[in-house]
């Protein structure tokens, strides 16, 4: 019955079947735009860095992500561990691990079940400076990132430039879906009520 009434509302005024496709167009350039920044700057091979290459001050500028080998030594914050679930199964493990001094701090996203001692080895990933909201989510699921003059990164262990590739491949295909309900619902005639009750009637 409540899809009935969805399909009907669209019909009656395909408008709003317009403004649905705008509405994932902008969802779709917003996600692609993203993501292809992240995406350029990555490289095809990665980068053999050092933590401390990887925040070389506190006043260093990082904007741009990178596909890097992260030498070895941090230490994990193994008191504090975010599990990710789906259906009751952990599908990523998050921790905050440290540098030596304590000053550098980096927010670790592992695949599946991983123990947190492994954010303490070689890791393979997407390195970029952390979003700027991410310490209040963290804090707001019990997990506090100590204050820093350096800014605060994350790891994406085992993500690849090919991961990138195929979120900006999937953009792209909703933003061509995106264009399809435009130009579906722009050339649909407006179906009245009146007309919906005589083809309900003549069944």
């Amino acid at each position: 019955m409540h899809a009935q009434f969805n399909v009907e509302a669209f019909r009656r005024n395909p408008k709003l079947g317009v403004g649905l496709g705008a509405i994932l167009l902008c969802i779709a350039m917003g996600g692609f735009y993203a993501e292809y920044s992240d995406y350029k700057t990555l490289g095809k091979a990665p980068q053999d860095l050092t933590i401390e290459q990887a925040v070389p001050s506190s006043g260093a500028v990082i904007e741009s992500a990178r596909f890097v080998r992260l030498a070895g030594g941090l230490t994990p914050d193994c008191n504090q561990v975010l599990e990710e679930k789906s259906n009751g199964v952990v599908t990523g493990t998050r921790v905050l691990a440290s540098d030596s001094t304590g000053q550098r701090w980096f927010y670790i996203r592992l695949h599946g079940n991983t123990s947190c001692a492994a954010a303490s080895g070689d890791m393979v990933g997407i390195l970029k400076k952390a979003d700027s909201g991410l310490p209040a989510w963290l804090k707001d699921k019990g997990i506090t990132v100590p204050a820093s003059s350096y800014p605060l990164m994350e790891m994406s262990v085992g993500d690849s430039p090919m991961d990138v590739e195929f979120l900006l491949w999937t953009f792209a295909g909703l933003g061509l879906l995106a264009i399809i309900t435009m130009v579906y619902f722009a050339k649909l005639k407006p179906v009245t009520t009146r007309a919906m009750s005589a083809t309900a009637g003549s069944r």
